[in-house]
């Protein structure tokens, strides 16, 4: 079980107040690591700081939004002033929006592109820098099996692009920083769960059109992503890098 804890880690995990990042931060957290929040969202964060600190996890919140170029320079600079490391990033924060190719405007085919996959790429550079310091890190690209294939009867052309783009990054910065002992992996997950989803699938038609889709049978919960998080987190996965893990209960193999 040794490979499996993180006592002594400290892990940035972005778009951690709601959500999968919230479930992320808390399993984090649970076996060791101090966890930080990055999120725009200020009292859904301050929630769950207080909700985990109930659970005994040491964690805080960092007010930033990572699209911009000076709050992702000071969230780095505060953890590495006060922790002096940054052991583990997930880079978990997005968005997605539903719109036909044909009329999706500028101003959001930006929006999506500049949080999914800009922000990502110039965090993990600030961050990277401090871990090539350090001779070691775990990061873990939070994409999408939208990756990979494209979701039957969901027009999000901005969305599968950018997590397409993300699971590309991940591939070339493992490559470029394996000789520094950084892992850089992607966790895929499919549908899931979360209270940000819930209204959707509230749905009967949409859950059963959902469903019927998946081999299993049933769309992911929070708890279905946890393992995986904690194995590319960990020393379990020292050998692994710039490979993707789906978590789609089996979406994709269709």
């Amino acid at each position: 079980m040794d490979l499996f804890c993180l006592d002594g880690k400290v892990a940035l995990v972005t778009g951690g107040a709601r959500g999968i990042g919230k479930g992320i931060s808390a399993v984090l957290g649970k076996i060791g690591a101090t966890v930080i929040i990055a999120d725009i969202d200020a009292v859904s964060a301050e929630t769950t700081v207080s909700e985990l600190k109930e659970n005994k996890i040491n964690t805080e919140f960092i007010d930033a939004d990572i699209t911009k170029t000076d709050d992702r320079e000071i969230l780095v600079k505060k953890i590495i002033e006060k922790y002096r490391k940054i052991d583990i990033l997930v880079n978990n924060a997005g968005m997605s929006l539903k719109c036909p190719a044909e009329n999706v405007l500028d101003r959001d085919w930006h929006r999506v592109i500049e949080l999914n996959l800009h922000a990502p790429f110039f965090l993990t550079q600030l961050v990277g820098r401090e871990m090539i310091k350090q001779h070691q890190g775990k990061i873990i690209n939070v994409t999408s099996m939208s990756a990979f294939i494209v979701n039957k009867g969901i027009p999000q052309i901005s969305y599968n692009v950018s997590k397409t783009g993300l699971e590309m990054m991940t591939k070339c910065f493992a490559a470029e920083w394996a000789k520094y002992n950084i892992q850089v992996n992607a966790l895929a997950p499919g549908y899931v769960l979360t209270p940000l989803t819930e209204k959707a699938f509230s749905r009967p038609e949409i859950m059963k059109e959902r469903t019927d889709l998946i081999p299993m049978g049933r769309i992911a919960s929070p708890k279905d992503i946890y393992g995986t998080v904690v194995f590319l987190a960990s020393k379990g996965s020292d050998y692994v890098t710039g490979q993707s893990i789906v978590i789609d209960g089996g979406y994709t193999l269709w």
